[in-house]
C-alpha cells in the first residue's frame, strides 16, 4: 500500500480565500471612507454632522438640539438651554451615603459662538464641579429646601471657570435624593 500524500494545492487555496476576504474588507473600508467624504461635502453648510451639539437645546421647546450656523440664519439666534452637563449621580458625604441624582440646565445666548464653544469644551469641568459639590455634602444639606443655596454655589463655581461669558441662572431638571 502506498502512503497518502498531502495535496500541494490545498495550502495555496486557503491563502487565496484569505486573500480574497482581505480584499473585500479593504474594498468595504475604502467605500466607507468615500461615502463619508461625499456626505461631508454634500451636507448643508452650518449644520451639525452628528451628536456633537447634543448638550444644546432650543429655548422654545426644550427638546430639539440647537443648530449652529452663520448669523444670517435667524432660527439660530437667541436664547437656548445648555443641558450638556447631563445627569449627575453622586454619593453624599454621610457615613451611610445616600445618592443624589441631579440634571442641570441653564440658558445661554446661542448667537455668542465663542461662549457656546467654551461651554462645549468645559462640559467635563462642569460635570466634575457638580459632582464634587454634591459628594462633599451630607444628605441633610441636600434635602428639599436647600436647592437655592446649591444653585447659587454651582453658579459661583461655574462662572469662576468660564472666561468668555457668564451664566445668570441654573435650573435643576431632576433633583432626587435616594436614601
Amino acid at each position: 500500500m502506498e502512503p497518502i500524500k498531502s495535496r500541494p494545492d490545498q495550502e495555496p487555496h486557503a491563502l487565496i480565500v484569505l486573500y480574497r476576504v482581505l480584499l473585500v474588507l479593504l474594498f468595504l473600508l475604502v467605500l466607507g471612507f468615500l461615502a463619508g467624504t461625499a456626505y461631508g461635502l454634500l451636507r448643508k453648510p452650518g449644520r451639525p454632522m452628528g451628536a456633537g451639539n447634543a448638550g444644546f437645546m432650543r429655548a422654545s421647546d426644550g427638546a430639539q438640539p440647537a443648530q449652529t450656523g452663520d448669523a444670517s440664519d435667524s432660527t439660530n439666534l437667541g436664547p437656548a438651554f445648555f443641558t450638556g452637563v447631563g445627569r449627575i449621580r453622586a454619593a453624599t458625604a454621610d457615613p451611610e451615603p445616600a445618592t443624589i441624582i441631579v440634571s442641570i440646565a441653564f440658558p445661554y445666548d446661542r448667537s455668542d459662538l465663542a461662549f457656546s464653544e467654551e461651554l462645549a469644551a468645559r462640559t467635563k469641568d462642569l460635570r466634575e464641579l457638580t459632582g464634587d459639590l454634591f459628594s462633599h455634602l451630607g444628605a441633610a444639606e441636600l434635602r428639599v429646601g436647600s436647592e437655592e443655596k446649591l444653585k447659587a454655589e454651582l453658579l459661583r463655581r461655574y462662572n469662576a471657570i468660564l472666561r468668555l461669558g457668564k451664566i445668570s441662572v441654573i435650573y435643576f431638571n431632576d433633583y432626587l435624593l435616594v436614601d
